[in-house]
């Protein structure tokens, strides 16, 4: 179940991160960020570039907003809490994601509006899915038993 949860949520995330790429261009605030010969190739679709970013063929420093390590992270966290019972694990959970968030801005590889960004769309996600998942689990639909 957990897995399942995890690559629809991520899969969502991805949807919601592509356009964000296209119509959002923001220097890199890493420095040091180069593109690789490869993924400066003028690829003719934007899809084939998506995929091969994905797969980590090529690299890209433009990709920035929203931040993708800020969605994976605020997922894990979200799906971490739903499946703790412990109040002392929630804690340090969520002592260690608040940490995180802070090391990725202080770090300069994301910019504090990308982070927050990154924490607004993936949140909004993950609560839309566990009360989706959550209200039609009640009733044994068929669109329950695949969330």
């Amino acid at each position: 179940l957990a897995a399942r949860q995890t690559y629809l949520i991520q899969g969502l995330l991805w949807i919601f991160r592509a356009p964000a790429f296209l119509v959002t261009q923001m220097p890199n605030p890493y420095d040091r960020c180069r593109i690789d010969a490869r993924g400066e190739l003028e690829l003719t679709s934007v899809a084939i570039r998506g995929l091969l970013v994905m797969q980590g063929k090529i690299h890209t420093c433009s990709d920035v907003m929203f931040s993708g390590h800020t969605a994976g992270v605020t997922m894990f966290y979200f799906l971490t809490l739903r499946h703790l019972s412990s109040a002392r694990w929630k804690v340090y959970f969520s002592l260690h994601y608040l940490a995180t968030l802070l090391a990725m801005v202080m770090s300069r590889f994301h910019y504090s509006v990308d982070v927050y960004i990154g924490f607004l769309v993936s949140a909004l996600v993950c609560t839309i899915y566990f009360l989706l998942s959550g209200s039609k689990a009640q009733n044994h639909s068929a669109p329950a038993r695949f969330l």
